[in-house]
C-alpha cells in the first residue's frame, strides 16, 4: 500500500483556501506513470462537497517490467483543485500491466469514494474498494470481490432508478458472451451481485467472437444512454447504434420500448435492435467511411445524447476520421469533424488519439490527433485541440491546447464538474500497446468562461466546416 502526498503547487500564500492555485490553466502532472483505456467510466470525478473545495480524482494503471514494483498498480490520483495538494493511493499492488484494468470511480451519498475494477478478461473477478472516510482518498477499506461465472473486463458505474423506482448502483461489464452485462448493488457498492445482460451482438447470444463496444452516459438517475457497435472494428464492419435504459426498460432513440432489461446471461436484443447513429458505408465529402468505433458519449441538459466516434476512410487503417453525432429530438445528425491519422500501433490498428466531449456543453470537445484540424498539416506528435461549434456540429473552431510538445498527448478526459469550471486530463508520452506504455497523467483546469485561454500562446484559432453525409451507403 502506497500513499504519496505532494505540495509542489503551493505558492506560499497565507490562505490556500482563498486562492485558486490550480484552476488557472497551467499544466500539472498528476502522476509520472499512468495510463487508461477508454471503456471505463467514470475514470475521473470531481468531489464538490469536499470541505476544502473541489477535489479531483482520476484512476490510472502504472507500467513496469514484469516483477517490478510498478508492474500494473491500480492507482487513484487526487488533487485539491484550490490548495494544490495532491497524492496517490494504490488500490491494488501489481494487479496487471494492462490499461483495460483501470477503475471506475463514484462518490457515495455519504461522501466516501468507490472504485470498481477488473482485469482484462484474465479472471472472473469484479473488485472494489471504498474509502474509509468521507472526502478522503488517502485511506481505503480492504479490497472486496465478486467472482462471476465467466471472465470480466471493464467497469462502468452509474446510479439509476430501478424498476420499482428505488435507486440502485449498476456496474456495466464485458462478461458473458463477451457482451455488455450488468452487476448491481442495493447498498451503494458495499456488496454486488450479477444482474444480467444488457444486449448481445447482431448475430445473437451464441455468436463467437462478436463483442459489442459500449460507451455510457447518464441523465441523472432517470436514464442511462449508450452507444454500441456490432463488434470490434478489426472483425466487424461496424455500424454505431444508440439506446437507453430507464427503470428496467430498454428504449431506442425515438423512445419506443424495446423490452425489459434481461436478468439472465442471455438477451433477446442485439445491438442492431437499437437506433442506427452511423451506418457503415456512409460518404462524407465524397469519402466512404467504414468500421466505426465508439469513443465518448454525453447527455445535454434537455436529455439529448451526443456522441464521438471514429471510422476508417475507404476502409484504410492508415486514415481514421473523427465523427460527431447529436440527437436533436427526432433524428441523429452526424458529421465528420477532423482527421485522426493512422493507428497508435500496428497490433491495434483502430486505436487513435480519441475525443473527450464536454459533459456540460455539447458545443465543446477536445481531441487528440497528429493532423492539425485547422489546415490538415501533419504534426510530429499527437497534439490536443479544442473544438467549439455554434451550429450543432456543422462548423468547428479549432485551437491547439498543446503544441510542439515533443511527446504524444493522448486519450483526453473531461470530468463532470460544476458548469463554472472545466478540467481536461490526458496521457502524455508513448503508448506502445495496451500492456506497455511510457506516459504521465496530465491536468489543466480553467474557468469555463475562459476556455479560449487554453489556446497555446502564439497560435490562432481557425473555423472549419465539417463534412456532412453525402448519402447513406449500403452495409
Amino acid at each position: 500500500m502506497r500513499i504519496t502526498t505532494l505540495f509542489a503547487l503551493l505558492l506560499g500564500l497565507s490562505s490556500c483556501l482563498a486562492t485558486n492555485t490550480v484552476i488557472d490553466g497551467r499544466t500539472i502532472q498528476m502522476t509520472d506513470n499512468g495510463a487508461w483505456c477508454w471503456y471505463q467510466d467514470e475514470r475521473a470525478i470531481v468531489d464538490l462537497e469536499h470541505p476544502e473545495g473541489p477535489m479531483l480524482l482520476a484512476s490510472s494503471i502504472s507500467f513496469g517490467p514484469k516483477g517490478s514494483a510498478e508492474a500494473g498498480d491500480c492507482d487513484v490520483n487526487w488533487i485539491h483543485l484550490r490548495t494544490g495538494e495532491q497524492g496517490q493511493f494504490e488500490l491494488h499492488d501489481r494487479l496487471e500491466s494492462d490499461d483495460h484494468d483501470n477503475a471506475a470511480l463514484w462518490i457515495r451519498p455519504d461522501g466516501r469514494y468507490l472504485a470498481v475494477y477488473t482485469k482484462h478478461s484474465s479472471d472472473k473477478d469484479v473488485r472494489w474498494r471504498i474509502s474509509k472516510n468521507p472526502h478522503d482518498p488517502t485511506a481505503w477499506e480492504d479490497e472486496q470481490k465478486f467472482t462471476n461465472s465467466v471472465h470480466t473486463c471493464y467497469s462502468n458505474v452509474f446510479e439509476l432508478e430501478g424498476p420499482n423506482g428505488t435507486s440502485l448502483l449498476y456496474d456495466f461489464v464485458r462478461s458473458n458472451g463477451f457482451d455488455p452485462n450488468w452487476f448491481v448493488s442495493a447498498d451503494q457498492g458495499q456488496t454486488w451481485s450479477y444482474g444480467g445482460k444488457l444486449h448481445t451482438g447482431p448475430s445473437g447470444n451464441d455468436a463467437r467472437g462478436q463483442r459489442p463496444y459500449v460507451k455510457y452516459a447518464a441523465h441523472g438517475k432517470e436514464r442511462l444512454h449508450f452507444i454500441t457497435t456490432d463488434g470490434h472494428p478489426r472483425n466487424e464492419d461496424n455500424n454505431i447504434y444508440h439506446g437507453s435504459l430507464s427503470r428496467g426498460q430498454l428504449y431506442n432513440s425515438e423512445g419506443t420500448v424495446l423490452g425489459p432489461l434481461s436478468e439472465t446471461e442471455r438477451s433477446p436484443l442485439g445491438s442492431n435492435d437499437f437506433t442506427t447513429v452511423f451506418q457503415t458505408g456512409t460518404h462524407f465529402g465524397g469519402t466512404e467511411l467504414r468500421r466505426a468505433w465508439t469513443v465518448d458519449m454525453a447527455v445535454d441538459a434537455e436529455g439529448h445524447p451526443y456522441a464521438a466516434m471514429t471510422a476508417r476512410a475507404k476502409d484504410s487503417n492508415l486514415d481514421h476520421r473523427f465523427l460527431y453525432g447529436r440527437w436533436n429530438g427526432s433524428q441523429w445528425n452526424v458529421a465528420e469533424i477532423a482527421e485522426a491519422g493512422s493507428y497508435l500501433y500496428k497490433a491495434e490498428d483502430d486505436y487513435t488519439g480519441l475525443v473527450a466531449l464536454h459533459p456540460r456543453d455539447p458545443n465543446v470537445l477536445v481531441l487528440s490527433t497528429p493532423i492539425d484540424p485547422r489546415d490538415r498539416a501533419r504534426l510530429k506528435n499527437y497534439e490536443l485541440f479544442m473544438g467549439r461549434t455554434a451550429d450543432a456540429g456543422a462548423h468547428w473552431t479549432w485551437s491547439p491546447i498543446t503544441w510542439e510538445s515533443g511527446k504524444d498527448n493522448l486519450r483526453p478526459v473531461i470530468p463532470d464538474w460544476d458548469g463554472e469550471n472545466t478540467a481536461v486530463l490526458w496521457l502524455q508520452g508513448r503508448i506502445n500497446s495496451y500492456f506497455s506504455w511510457e506516459s504521465s497523467v496530465m491536468l489543466r483546469a480553467i474557468p469555463t468562461g475562459d476556455l479560449d485561454d487554453l489556446i497555446v500562446p502564439g497560435q490562432k484559432a481557425k473555423r472549419q466546416a465539417a463534412r456532412l453525409p453525402d448519402s447513406w451507403g449500403a452495409k
